[in-house]
């Protein structure tokens, strides 16, 4: 692929994204697509073969960087605790870096094509069983629906939400009709600074947070296989 064909297609990648992302994927046509990425609809077909063909690219490659940054999880080198912090420094690195990209990617579940819930649900069965040993090894059993849907869903809430929010926010501030009540709201809010400061404090938050919050259920669930008293 010659660099300017490959600038062609990341332009549409980038620009289905964004739209996604901001529309929603059922809102967005071939042609707005075209039109943002400048480039024919021919080409759009030719490299994804569809609007259904981007969203799997988008899929793909934000699950791919999604698990590379958590792979720090099974290095048994590093101190769990050590290894918590590192994975969600690189999750909120990843989320930084493919914004938009990561909440269509995570956020999308368009129900009508089955293709894309089968596509998720094959990532998310791949890599089941590294998160299944880490947190055995800690004490708790993630093949339980109830400790399993916590403990891995409430870390990529926080992150996602939190970015969502981020998301939305800057375009609100970005928009040039606003409601009264935005308006009056946002000045009294201090302007808020998403930079390298801010993440290094957030990811310490969370990584204390989630980390100790873990322990706290080992602890919690071995005193009650124990038939001891809570305290």
């Amino acid at each position: 692929m010659t660099q300017e064909k490959g600038a062609a297609k990341k332009r549409i990648f980038t620009a289905a994204a964004s739209l996604f992302a901001q529309k929603g994927y059922a809102a967005v046509s071939v042609r707005e697509i075209a039109n943002k990425a400048k480039v024919n609809i021919a080409m759009i077909n030719y490299y994804y073969g569809g609007k259904m063909g981007i969203l799997k690219a988008i899929v793909n490659e934000c699950y791919e960087k999604y698990y590379t940054a958590i792979a720090v999880m099974a290095d048994e080198t590093v101190s769990p605790e050590e290894r918590v912090r590192i994975a969600i420094q690189n999750i909120i690195d990843f989320y930084r870096n493919n914004r938009e990209p990561a909440m269509v990617a995570f956020n999308t579940i368009p129900i009508d094509i089955p293709e894309i819930l089968d596509l998720k649900l094959k990532w998310i069965t791949a890599k089941h069983k590294g998160s299944v040993d880490f947190f055995g090894k800690l004490g708790l059993d993630l093949t339980d629906m109830v400790t399993g849907t916590v403990i891995r869903g409430v870390l990529t809430t926080l992150i996602g939400d939190h970015f969502q929010f981020r998301y939305i926010w800057e375009h609100i501030l970005k928009s040039p009709e606003q409601a009264q009540f935005v308006k009056e709201h946002m000045a009294t809010v201090p302007t808020l600074q998403f930079d390298d400061t801010f993440y290094r404090k957030y990811s310490e938050i969370l990584a204390t947070l989630y980390f100790h919050g873990v322990y706290g259920i080992v602890h919690k669930y071995h005193k009650e296989k124990r038939g001891g008293k809570h305290e």
